[in-house]
């Protein structure tokens, strides 16, 4: 009986810690602790390309970044889209023939996992997320970092803990393919726009360096002993 007293008390107290400690990440602005690192490079955004990245799986929704593209080529013809990763065969396929069926073989381009992927990433100009759910994706502080604005869907929890919305990078409506669409040719057909963003980014992402997320860990624990 004191075994399970004990066991339901632990446990009680666990989730109530956990709920807490929910509220407190929230409040300081502590979604993760990252051991990031400061990037000298900086991406020049000249490029008429963009980028999305990750395991090829439906979770990423690509099939979305694929349609969208069919209406950003519609206004900026000459702009492409790269996808890199592995994953689902049967799920790649499908890509494929997504591509196929929409006359987008030139503008769009399915490319293997690379181990290199920051270096890679330098020579593009925007980012494109199209998850249907995120954690914390460690792919939008690499972009940040080199400078590249991110147009992401504002999906449960992961890029809305890391863009600044309408500074480093654009969320739109979950799933919502012209929205989409609409901020990444804004981005195409505006320079000057997109190296502002570009340049906030990098800035915005110091937030995520060792020393700046260790000091608001120490200020949380502080907190928590007054």
């Amino acid at each position: 009986m004191s075994r399970l007293l004990f066991f339901l008390f632990s446990h009680s107290y666990l989730a109530h810690f956990q709920r807490k400690l929910g509220i407190w990440l929230k409040h300081y602005e502590l979604c993760e602790l990252h051991d990031y690192y400061k990037n000298t490079v900086q991406a020049t955004l000249n490029s008429k390309k963009a980028i999305a990245a990750g395991r090829i799986a439906p979770v990423k929704g690509f099939e979305n970044a694929i349609l969208s593209w069919k209406k950003v080529v519609e206004q900026a013809p000459d702009w492409e889209l790269h996808i890199y990763g592995q994953g689902e065969k049967d799920y790649i396929i499908s890509l494929q023939k997504i591509i196929q069926d929409n006359n987008l073989k030139q503008q769009v381009i399915i490319k293997p996992a690379v181990s290199n992927l920051e270096t890679v990433m330098s020579d593009y100009s925007l980012y494109i997320m199209t998850s249907h759910t995120e954690c914390f994706p460690m792919v939008l502080l690499e972009s940040l970092s080199l400078g590249i604005p991110v147009v992401s869907f504002d999906c449960p929890t992961g890029p809305r803990n890391i863009i600044t919305n309408n500074e480093d990078g654009f969320l739109v409506e979950n799933q919502n393919i012209e929205a989409l669409a609409k901020k990444i040719v804004l981005l195409t057909q505006d320079e000057n726009c997109r190296k502002q963003m570009g340049t906030r980014s990098k800035l915005h992402s110091e937030r995520f360096l060792t020393p700046v997320v260790m000091k608001k860990w120490q200020q949380l624990f502080e907190s928590v002993n007054q």
